[in-house]
């Protein structure tokens, strides 16, 4: 009799465990196939400002291998950027950021692009343009408001 009722517990617990992982798998196929995993959304959720809408350099600096940079005055932080190596990343950068490209012109043999981009903290108050890019061989530094010299 207890060798039965054991039996029967055992049967029990495997339907369970059938039905639990048929639920799980679905549940986890529901959630890849809603493209929840998005690279947007990711950066989404990983930036953090005032309007809860700005560029983390650092997560930027994380995903492409890239060197924060860091721009003060008065001990104040007035603008950042990133320094990457390989241009193959910049356009995934810009459409991260949103960047709406308003000019494209050379300096030596430098390419700059300015932009504007509504996910940036910072501003100039003479310029449309709240992004610079430089293109320097294979070096990329994309900065907010503007490069401040470093290329």
């Amino acid at each position: 009799m207890y060798y039965s009722s054991v039996k029967n517990l055992h049967s029990k617990m495997r339907k369970f465990i059938v039905v639990f992982l048929t639920i799980l798998i679905f549940i986890v196929a529901l959630v890849v196939s809603n493209d929840t995993f998005s690279l947007k959304e990711l950066f989404a959720k990983n930036v953090s400002n005032v309007n809860n809408q700005s560029i983390d350099f650092g997560f930027l600096s994380q995903m492409y291998d890239g060197k924060v940079l860091t721009y003060s005055m008065d001990g104040k932080i007035v603008g950042q950027g990133i320094e990457i190596s390989g241009i193959e990343n910049l356009n995934k950068i810009c459409d991260l950021i949103g960047l709406k490209v308003n000019q494209r012109y050379m300096v030596d043999n430098i390419e700059m692009i300015e932009g504007f981009s509504a996910v940036s903290p910072y501003t100039l108050p003479e310029s449309n343009n709240n992004i610079q890019i430089s293109i320097s061989g294979d070096v990329v530094t994309v900065a907010s408001p503007i490069i401040y010299g470093s290329y």
